[in-house]
């Protein structure tokens, strides 16, 4: 291989595993937040009941 032709092929896996890893951080950030959200609501409900 021409050593152009293996740059490319690096650049493509190395944006490649950026764009899996983003999907991967950015589920996992979803679904924390969504967690909190949750919490937040009940103890909104739960303060509101105690008034």
């Amino acid at each position: 291989m021409e050593g152009p032709t293996l740059w490319v092929l690096a650049m493509i896996g190395f944006i490649t595993i950026v764009c899996v890893m983003g999907a991967k951080l950015a589920s996992d950030f979803e679904t924390l937040a969504e967690a909190w959200i949750g919490v937040l609501q009940r103890l909104r409900e739960l303060l509101r009941r105690r008034r």
